[in-house]
C-alpha cells in the first residue's frame, strides 16, 4: 500500500517491457492515490513511450502539473518526436533552468551535462533502442546531446 513503491514499480515494468503491467499499475495507483498523480502520470507517459505511442505519452505530458525536472528532457523529446517543435524547445528550456538549479556536479555545468546525465546515467534503459530514441527527441529538441 506504499504509493510511491507502487509508482517505481510502473518504472521498474515500464523499463523491463512489462508495458500491459506498468499500464495497469498506473492506473490503479492513478485511482488508489490520486495525491501523487503526476507521479503516476508521468510513468505512465515513459511507458507509452517506450511502446512508440508518444502522442498518448505528449498528452499525459500535458496533464502534469508539477514534475521533477529529469522528467522535462523526457517531455521535451516527446513533443520533439510528434512535430510540436514549440512545446519541443520550451520544455528543453525549462529542463536546462529547472535542472540546473538542483544540479549538484560540476558548477560549469550546463546543458550537455544535464542531457547527458538524463540519458545515459540517471535512467536504466534495458532497450538500447529506447534511449536512441530518448536522445534523438532530446536532439530536435534543441538538448545538446
Amino acid at each position: 500500500n506504499e504509493s510511491e513503491v507502487l509508482n517505481l514499480r510502473v518504472y521498474v515494468l515500464g523499463f523491463l517491457g512489462d508495458y500491459d503491467a506498468a499500464l495497469k499499475a498506473a492506473d490503479f495507483g492513478l485511482r488508489v492515490n490520486p495525491s501523487n498523480r503526476d507521479y503516476y502520470l508521468d510513468a505512465k507517459g515513459m511507458t507509452l513511450f517506450f511502446m512508440g505511442r508518444e502522442r498518448e505519452s505528449s498528452r499525459i505530458s500535458e496533464l502534469i502539473q508539477n514534475t521533477v525536472p529529469d522528467c522535462l528532457a523526457w517531455n521535451a523529446a516527446i513533443y520533439a518526436l510528434v512535430g510540436d517543435q514549440e512545446a519541443a524547445v520550451r520544455t528543453a528550456k525549462k529542463f536546462v533552468r529547472e535542472f540546473g538549479a538542483i544540479w549538484k556536479g560540476d558548477p560549469e555545468a550546463g546543458a550537455a551535462e544535464y542531457a547527458h546525465w538524463v540519458a545515459f546515467v540517471a535512467n536504466p534503459f534495458v532497450f538500447e533502442e529506447h534511449r536512441q530514441r530518448l536522445v534523438e527527441g532530446m536532439r530536435l529538441a534543441g538538448l545538446p546531446i
